[in-house]
């Protein structure tokens, strides 16, 4: 795994939204936000292309607000 800036500051932003997600989702018992926030947090690192990693954390990011909606 190569650690460069394309994927590591993707990375460190969308890790800072899944850990607003989980801790939004721990304090309202939302098990879809906080299902979505350690995904957030973990993916990044099993991910090592940018184009994919930015793909499955906007999924994953647009997922819980979306989810009002449906």
């Amino acid at each position: 795994m190569s650690f460069d800036a394309s994927t590591l500051v993707p990375g460190l932003i969308f890790g800072c939204i899944g850990m607003a997600y989980f801790s939004y989702g721990k304090k309202d018992s939302k098990p879809l936000h906080i299902f979505s926030g350690l995904a957030l947090m973990i993916l990044p690192y099993f991910i090592e292309s940018q184009v994919p990693q930015i793909a499955v954390c906007g999924v994953l990011t647009v997922l819980p607000l979306a989810s009002r909606w449906f």
